[in-house]
């Protein structure tokens, strides 16, 4: 400043005094831009001492997040050892946390703090002994209050760290429910921090799907199923909604994580030395051909009986189970039971035929392997099953109870060593009338039919009727009853605007903006347009089992429209759900139909006003 300001003052002097001086001029603007350029200067020094600093600082921020990190998984990691069947929880449910955050639209910085709240929300164990911890369900009133206290104690350890209360809130509140009646304070709603709402859902989503002492994973549709009856009671509907997307686009990928790193299911050797003492996971007849092959030997002596048999089931889990506990939870049906000589045992299926051919061979003694093959295709409720053994060649035809059951194929036997299965699927199907029908197809839509012809949907959207032209004012009315066989809420009615060239569902140039369930479930698509989408239950809903069986009973519903422009308001009713959806159409044609579909449900009296 000097240096600049005292030959600016000399110069001043020196024209009042003397009259102006070039030299003096000159030497006042180089030390202005010598000022100028030292400034300059002096500020990238800054700058880059700046940058050095954040660097620096990032670095060790990073250091300190993978040491805190590497020192909370550690921790976890030796707390869980005390229960084997708890191991790798925490770290699932941080990551499943952490992509519900995600999906909700939340930064990095909110899902580093719920992804280190839901690590440690189980840290309260520390203060439970093993003899609670490792007892089950099992526990007194008295053992079970000890065992709820985790909760605060967990929160009393993380309060310590004061900077990140996200974490004491995961460890007090994650056993909160939506409606209030959880514990340990009984708080509801949105007073129940949003980490801790996060939480509950991935942590109750990991312990449907473990394996632990006293109990099986759940079915995949039965975890569905939960999340759907639990949303707004147990779970926040917002988050209950965000993991059931999850679920139908397998973001989670498998859903049964075998901590051996083994799948039981995944069988391509048996060895049976009681009958159906092993069953291979079955293996899904549907329409197209599938063939199976593999090879048998006798397990033990010559003498003892020794051969191959089949298991024709239905299940959620694709496998065969015996319990009277496994057989309710996962819906377990047995058709029949088949062996390679014809012989059979029908048990559920409606109907069931075979035919055997001997090839005139006397069977072979030595104890060698044998080779045998296996061909299913299905047609409706239909199934023909062909099987190749030594000594027979059989067809079966077997008529399942209803169209929408699912069919398996499970491999067991007596005595025997069966390997290398080998299962290869083809698009060759069966056309009409290629399996002999053996039962009347079982028909639930002999009823009034009106505007638009009737439809039974015995899958989920086996079915849809025609498109109808979306108008302002138009009201779409029709009669729905779930088929007898239906057990789950979504076994209704789903309501499907699109757009396609010549009106019909999958059509040319077919384009979905909405897919509405009348369980209050939307597919969330915003693809092609803007979907707003609410749901309440008022009053008259009276729980999910009453849901269930009034579908079963029959209902009338109303679907009511209202276009402005480009957007189309929805609205219906039934039994208690409300729902509104809002479609802003951005871009495309003009003309928006609307298709009724479903799962395991029959629509009839359909009518357009």
């Amino acid at each position: 400043i000097l240096f600049l300001v005292a030959p600016v003052v000399a110069s001043v002097v020196q024209i009042f005094a003397y009259g102006l001086s070039l030299a003096n001029t000159v030497i006042v603007l180089v030390s202005a831009a010598m000022y100028v350029f030292a400034y300059f200067d002096i500020n990238n020094t800054v700058e880059h001492a700046h940058e050095i600093e954040m660097t620096h600082l990032k670095q060790n921020t990073t250091v300190m997040k993978h040491l805190f990190d590497q020192t909370a998984t550690a921790f976890i990691e030796a707390l869980e050892e005390r229960d084997p069947f708890s191991k790798g929880h925490s770290k699932r449910v941080a990551d499943y946390a952490v992509k519900i955050a995600r999906s909700a639209g939340m930064d990095d910085k909110e899902c580093d703090d719920i992804y280190y709240a839901a690590l440690l929300h189980d840290i309260g164990k520390i203060a439970v002994s093993d003899e609670i911890l490792l007892k089950g369900d099992d526990l007194t009133d008295e053992e079970r209050e000890v065992f709820k206290s985790k909760q605060l104690a967990g929160a009393k350890i993380l309060e310590k760290i004061s900077e990140y209360p996200t974490l004491s809130y995961g460890a007090r509140y994650v056993k909160e429910n939506y409606d209030g009646s959880g514990y340990p304070a009984g708080i509801k709603g949105e007073d129940i921090p949003k980490s801790a709402r996060i939480i509950a859902v991935a942590d109750a989503y990991d312990r449907m799907i473990a394996r632990d002492s006293y109990n099986e994973p759940l079915p995949p549709l039965v975890i569905r199923e939960e999340f759907i009856t639990g949303s707004g009671n147990r779970f926040d509907p917002v988050y209950a909604q965000a993991i059931l997307r999850m679920i139908d686009v397998n973001a989670f990928g498998n859903l049964y994580e075998d901590s051996s790193g083994e799948d039981e299911g995944d069988t391509v050797e048996l060895k049976c030395e009681k009958y159906r003492e092993f069953v291979s996971k079955g293996i899904l007849i549907d329409t197209r051909t599938t063939k199976i092959t593999f090879s048998s030997g006798k397990l033990y002596e010559r003498g003892k009986f020794s051969a191959p048999s089949l298991i024709i089931f239905d299940s959620y889990d694709s496998r065969v189970h015996h319990s009277a506990r496994s057989i309710g939870a996962y819906n377990y049906k047995e058709y029949a039971e088949l062996w390679f000589d014809g012989h059979y045992v029908c048990t559920e299926a409606r109907n069931m035929e075979v035919s055997v051919h001997e090839k005139g061979l006397s069977p072979d003694k030595d104890g060698a392997d044998k080779f045998y093959t296996v061909t299913t295709v299905r047609l409706g409720d239909h199934l023909r099953i062909r099987l190749e053994g030594p000594t027979h060649d059989v067809e079966a035809v077997i008529a399942l109870s209803n169209g929408s059951s699912w069919a398996y194929t499970g491999i067991t036997g007596e005595n025997c060593h069966i390997r290398d299965i080998d299962v290869t699927v083809t698009d060759e199907g069966v056309k009409e009338g290629e399996i002999g029908r053996i039962s009347d197809e079982l028909s639930y839509i002999d009823r009034l039919e009106s505007d638009i012809p009737n439809i039974q949907i015995n899958g989920t959207r086996s079915a849809s009727t025609e498109g109808v032209p979306v108008r302002d004012g138009m009201k779409l009315m029709f009669h729905t009853m779930s088929l007898p066989m239906a057990n789950l809420v979504w076994h209704c009615p789903y309501i499907v605007l699109f757009y396609s060239e010549d009106g019909k569902v999958n059509g040319p140039g077919y384009r979905e903006y909405a897919l509405i369930k009348i369980n209050g479930e939307d597919n969330g698509s915003n693809e092609y347009v803007q979907n707003n989408f609410t749901m309440k239950r008022d009053e008259e809903f009276g729980g999910w089992d009453n849901w269930k069986r009034l579908n079963k009973v029959g209902l009338e519903c109303e679907i009511s429209f209202m276009r402005r422009g480009k957007k189309i308001t929805m609205s219906t009713s039934n039994l208690g759900i409300e729902i509104t959806n809002v479609t802003t159409l951005s871009e495309g044609p003009d003309q928006v139909y609307v298709s009724l579909t479903g799962d395991e449900v029959a629509l009839t009296d359909i009518r357009i006003i």
